[in-house]
């Protein structure tokens, strides 16, 4: 019987490292980027910042994330060229770049439960074929939220002027 529990305890050792290799090995979600490939430069840095509350605005999440997987280089130009006309964005000295930094904050107020896994920026101006142009697509951990709860998204920014 000891003999039994030993073979099987063996094979379980030499089961587990392989298993995990094969699995981590292969790319079971690849990042997919719609990032036009002749724009070797994107036009700007972005991060975002999820703080997810409950009704009673007790914390129940806070994401950070800048996997960009979709970014409309033109829109973005235009958006970035609208917020900073209002002149209160910091810029930075860095290197020698002057650097500007645009944060604007979205607070929504959860109607229906969602599970959320990406943050998107949507413009308002649609497409020839009538939809509305997702300028930013922001991919991150995921989270439930329910009717009720308040989910504050950061949008940080930062481009060279």
């Amino acid at each position: 019987m000891h003999i039994g529990i030993i073979f099987s305890s063996i094979f379980l050792l030499i089961l587990i490292p392989t298993v995990s290799y094969i699995s981590a090995d292969q790319n079971i979600f690849p990042t997919v980027s719609y990032i036009n490939p002749d724009d070797s430069i994107l036009p700007a840095s972005a991060f975002v910042q999820i703080i997810h509350r409950d009704s009673n605005g007790n914390l129940l999440a806070y994401i950070e994330s800048d996997k960009i997987t979709i970014m409309h280089n033109d829109a973005m130009i235009e958006l970035m060229d609208m917020q900073s006309s209002t002149g209160t964005d910091p810029v930075y000295d860095i290197n020698g770049n002057n650097v500007e930094v645009i944060i604007r904050q979205q607070i929504t107020e959860i109607e229906t439960t969602t599970l959320s896994t990406d943050t998107k920026l949507v413009s308002t101006v649609k497409d020839k074929d009538g939809n509305k142009i997702i300028i930013l697509r922001i991919v991150h951990d995921g989270y439930m939220a329910y009717a009720g709860d308040t989910v504050t998204t950061y949008w940080n920014f930062a481009r060279i002027i």
